[in-house]
């Protein structure tokens, strides 16, 4: 998946893992696409939490549950331990992961669609000033944008989603984000609805749809270069200047065309392969290939 990912010209990603028994799925990792040992660059990046109907399920059915369960947890984060026991939601051990997340170092990142959820998310802010609040997935974005705004969050969503694919996400439309860019909010895409971990390559294509859909080329090539930078407090990334780290790719067209290719992918100053598994067996299977050996011999 990594070496695919990296030709298609995705340099970074963002890792989480998925909620099991709690509305918390844990401290997620930005790692970059070299497929180096050390390409994990900060493992304690963001949390992500899930609202709505994952929320819900995880908590014990209800989305008043999964609510009590999260403000239960900030509250706990908050406090200073005495005892052993303190804490009604979580662990000490559990509690102190979240202390950055409530000194507003790094994001908090919550799963939530349908517009009621996100308004119940961004009322942490009321007792959480603190709070760097970035929706995921935001279906239903666009008819709160005001309090997005307001509440100084970012949004991630994914601009191909033109359909709902549960009750939470009936409003989703395909022009949420220049709805989004109107309001002011802060906004960057994700491939959601093309299985977030083995089609991050088709983010560029993302973007281009976001454009067909009303949404200038600069904020569409923002929201998948600058953009996700800044939210997840990268400020040496997505951009091209003196002194920020030397991540660049180089197409042979419009990136946020679905016919371009990258030519050249750079990390951290370092050309990268533009080799695959993929590329490697139709140079092994390829007709035209010179090689006499049995396939599998072949190079």
């Amino acid at each position: 998946t990594i070496p695919i990912t990296r030709l298609e010209g995705i340099t970074h990603s963002a890792v989480s893992m998925r909620t099991g028994n709690s509305v918390f799925a844990g401290l997620g990792a930005i790692i970059d696409t070299s497929g180096d040992f050390d390409s994990v660059l900060n493992d304690r990046a963001f949390e992500f939490v899930s609202l709505g109907e994952r929320g819900a399920e995880e908590a014990g059915g209800t989305r008043a549950a999964a609510m009590n369960q999260l403000r239960g947890a900030l509250v706990d984060a908050a406090r200073r331990y005495v005892r052993p026991d303190d804490g009604d939601a979580l662990s000490r051990s559990d509690a102190r992961a979240l202390t950055p997340v409530i000194a507003g170092k790094i994001p908090l990142i919550i799963e939530a669609d349908r517009a009621s959820d996100i308004l119940s998310a961004l009322s942490l802010k009321k007792t959480h000033k603190r709070l760097n609040i970035v929706i995921l997935g935001g279906a239903e974005s666009w008819m709160v944008a005001d309090a997005i705004k307001a509440a100084n969050a970012s949004v991630l969503i994914d601009p191909s989603e033109s359909l709902p694919y549960s009750f939470a996400q009936i409003g989703t439309r395909l022009d949420t984000p220049s709805k989004l860019k109107a309001a002011g909010v802060r906004f960057a895409f994700i491939p959601r609805t093309s299985d977030f971990s083995h089609q991050v390559r088709l983010l560029p294509q993302h973007a281009g749809i976001a454009v067909s859909n009303g949404l200038p080329w600069d904020d569409a090539f923002k929201a998948i270069t600058l953009t996700p930078a800044q939210i997840y407090g990268r400020a040496d990334l997505g951009t091209l200047k003196i002194g920020k780290t030397a991540n660049l790719v180089v197409w042979d067209g419009d990136p946020l065309e679905v016919m371009s290719a990258p030519v050249r992918v750079v990390i951290d100053g370092e050309r990268q392969a533009m080799e695959s598994r993929q590329t490697a067996l139709a140079s092994r299977y390829n007709p035209n290939n010179k090689d006499t050996r049995p396939h599998k011999y072949r190079r």
